[in-house]
């Protein structure tokens, strides 16, 4: 079951990178293209890989997706603000799942 969910991952992240670098102009915004394609992979991973991950990955990856996102205004223009906001909405809706998961665990 392991194999497939990294399959899975590796399949995304290809369909992944090829839908974004065959959009016309994708290229003149480099950092939020990039920033988009992690955020993406790191937001299968997480709901591919929920019930395995520990609460520490959980905190890191939700860390370093908010610092990426939050630096999109700053690296490219800060016209970006709202696709920010939208990612970050999107980040915060993995809290919720988050703490549903926890606390059915708990129960």
């Amino acid at each position: 079951m392991g194999k497939t969910k990294g399959i899975f991952m590796l399949i995304f992240a290809a369909a992944l990178a090829v839908l974004f670098f065959s959009i016309e102009g994708a290229r003149q915004y480099p950092y939020a293209l990039a920033v988009i394609i992690i955020f993406a992979v790191s937001l299968a991973g997480f709901f591919t890989f929920m019930r395995f991950l520990t609460t520490a990955w959980y905190q890191s990856g939700f860390a370093a997706n908010a610092l990426i996102i939050v630096l999109i205004p700053v690296v490219e223009d800060t016209g970006f603000w709202v696709l920010s906001a939208i990612l970050l909405g999107v980040l915060s809706s993995t809290q919720i799942a988050w703490y549903l998961l926890h606390s059915q665990s708990d129960k």
